[in-house]
């Protein structure tokens, strides 16, 4: 089962009082033993003017400023039925970044990354949204 569905079911069982806040907790910490963040993620990196790519990064907050340059805005989509996060700078415009696309309707300025989305952790982006680009 993936993270995700785990805390839906958590958060299900607490809503309608089956559990009280102190198992609600019990369960969070089980969650992140056995459902831990990935250290390293595939993500698609797209820079302005070049070809997306694939590339492995360290699964930090660091390494993403790194990858865009600046602080992050993360925009949640839907490409095909899987939950993903366009990653991107949020002073790309205002910053004069050299125009990178249009993808759902957002103009994005500088480089942005895709990543996969579980509940509240980035994973994987599933290699074949790198052929939509």
């Amino acid at each position: 089962m993936k993270r995700s569905e785990y805390l839906e079911q958590i958060n299900r069982a607490y809503s309608s009082g089956l559990i009280t806040g102190e198992a609600y907790d019990s369960a969070l910490e089980h969650i992140n033993e056995f459902c831990p963040e990935p250290s390293s993620i595939n993500v698609i990196l797209k820079n302005p003017g070049e070809p997306a790519k694939m590339i492995e990064i360290d699964n930090t907050l660091t390494c993403l400023q790194d990858l865009v340059d600046g602080y992050i805005e993360v925009i949640s989509v839907d490409f095909n039925g899987q939950d993903c996060a366009i990653i991107c700078n949020e002073e790309g415009l205002i910053k004069d970044y050299k125009y990178n696309c249009n993808i759902f309707g957002y103009q994005i300025f500088g480089s942005f990354v895709i990543a996969g989305v579980d509940a509240d952790i980035f994973i994987d982006c599933p290699y074949d949204i790198l052929s939509q680009f």
